[in-house]
Parts: structure tokens; sequence; C-alpha cells
């Protein structure tokens, strides 16, 4: 499970709309699975204040600071919740929160309140006219639409106000944005590294055994033969201390048999497990 946390904070003495946050880019509605903290609850900083999917992929929503749920405006099992909607209202701790006035706004400032706040992601409006830079050429995103970026990709996204990740050439596993890509993009590091490091790393993962060939076994049986019948003829000038090596050494080995074994064994541990 993902967990995700979103900075969520409440003004001094004032209740605060707690709206879906943006997790990924190309994911525009979640639906709430489960409420972790309920209604006039206090939580600390890095507790999951509720739990969303989309796809059957779920998210933890972590809050960074104190509070206390005032309400929640979307209960558990909503579907279909936009980001930017909102699904709550949170307060400072031992605030009087039957007196808090947004409270009996109700859901209907929950549209007003969508067009004031910014998500981390903004949605690409196509009908703006706005003269774009060429296109570099960028991994294709994943079709289940389900993808959200690691913990590291989203805090350099935060911190540079970065709002459409879909420019960052991305060069993970199925177009998976990495830290170096996004590193690269800033210009924190060589546009290159990411990709180098990336072949490199897909060039290491394989055994190249291209120029390796196979030795029959009974070339090598024959070549063990021959270097016997040498050693043989020159027996008469080596020391006794020699001639004891060889007799320990010299000694003909069938790899056939040795392959043999090999299968056998590795047949014994599948079968263990």
């Amino acid at each position: 499970m993902t967990s995700i946390d979103i900075q969520i904070t409440s003004r001094n003495h004032a209740a605060t709309l707690f709206k879906l946050p943006a997790i990924s880019p190309t994911v525009t509605a979640w639906d709430i699975k489960e409420w972790k903290i309920k209604e006039g609850q206090c939580y600390s900083a890095g507790d999951v204040l509720l739990e969303i999917e989309n796809n059957k992929i779920p998210v933890e929503v972590k809050a960074q600071d104190n509070g206390t749920l005032a309400s929640i405006w979307k209960n558990d099992g909503s579907q279909n919740i936009q980001v930017g909607e909102v699904i709550g209202v949170l307060a400072e701790n031992g605030d009087d929160i039957p007196s808090l006035e947004i409270l009996e706004k109700g859901k209907s400032s929950s549209r007003e309140s969508r067009s004031i706040e910014k998500p981390l992601f903004s949605q690409s409006d196509p009908t703006e006219n706005i003269s774009e830079p060429p296109n570099p050429v960028l991994s294709k995103p994943r079709a289940d639409n389900a993808f959200v970026h690691s913990p590291a990709v989203m805090h350099l996204l935060r911190e540079y106000s970065i709002t459409d990740p879909s420019r960052i050439i991305a060069t993970g596993p199925n177009g998976r944005i990495l830290k170096g890509d996004v590193l690269a993009h800033i210009g924190k590091i060589n546009e290159s590294t990411p990709k180098s490091l990336t072949d490199a790393f897909c060039k290491l993962s394989k055994l190249d055994l291209r120029n390796i060939k196979a030795v029959e076994p009974n070339l090598i049986k024959s070549t063990v033969t021959r270097e016997k019948a040498e050693g043989t003829r020159n027996d008469t000038n080596k020391t006794a201390f020699e001639k004891s090596i060889l007799k320990i050494i010299d000694v003909e080995i069938d790899l056939s048999k040795v392959e043999k074994l090999a299968e056998k064994i590795s047949g014994m541990h599948l079968l263990e497990y």
C-alpha cells in the first residue's frame, strides 16, 4: 500500500476545508475506501486520515501537522470524488467545533473552494492557446492510469513547484519517473546521466555468453589421457615428491556425470519448495 504525506494544516482559530489531494497527474478522481479518523477526533502529524483507492490500488493520506477532524462531508464508500473537491473540514486542537461558521455553510461551499485552491498537479486545458516548446521524446504512460510516483519524486515535484510531470523525460520501467529524471529536468545533474545509468544496469543484468563455446566431454577426456601419457614418459626424470603430486591430481574427469548430478541436485531443491 502506498502512503502519501499530504500537507494538511489548519489555520489558527479557523476551520479549513479539507479537499481531496492530487496524488497522481494521471488520476483525477478517487474513491474513499475508509476514514481512519472519525468526526471530532484529534490527530497527530503522521497519522493516516483516510484511505482512498483507484482501480483497486489503495493510497493512505497522512497529515503532517496536528489537528482535529471537525466534519466529514464524503463518507466511506463515496465514489468518483474529483481532485480538489471538499471531503471534510479540519480545525485546530481545542477549537469549539460546534461554533465554527464553516460547518453551517454545508456542502454547497465545496464547489466554490475547488476554484480557489490549486491542486498539487494542474490539469491542462486543451482550449488554452499557449505556445509550447518542441516536445522531447517522452516515455509512454501506463495504460491503466493508476500511476503513483515514489515519495522521493513527489518531494522534488513539490519542492521545485513542478505542476506538469508529463514534461519530464522518464527512464524508469513502464514509463516511471525516477528521482534522477527530476534532477536532470531541473538541471541538477546532466540530462544524459539517468539514461546512461539505466542502460548500464540493463547491460549488466544479463550475462553475455555469445563468445563462450562449450567443450565436448570426449575432447576433455582425450586431452587428460594425452597429458597422462606424456607424464608417464617423463616420469623417470621426476623426483619422488613430484610423482606423489601427480598421483593425487592425475584423475580423469567426465563432465557429463557432473552435469547429471547437478540436474539431480537442482531437482531435489525444487521439490523441497
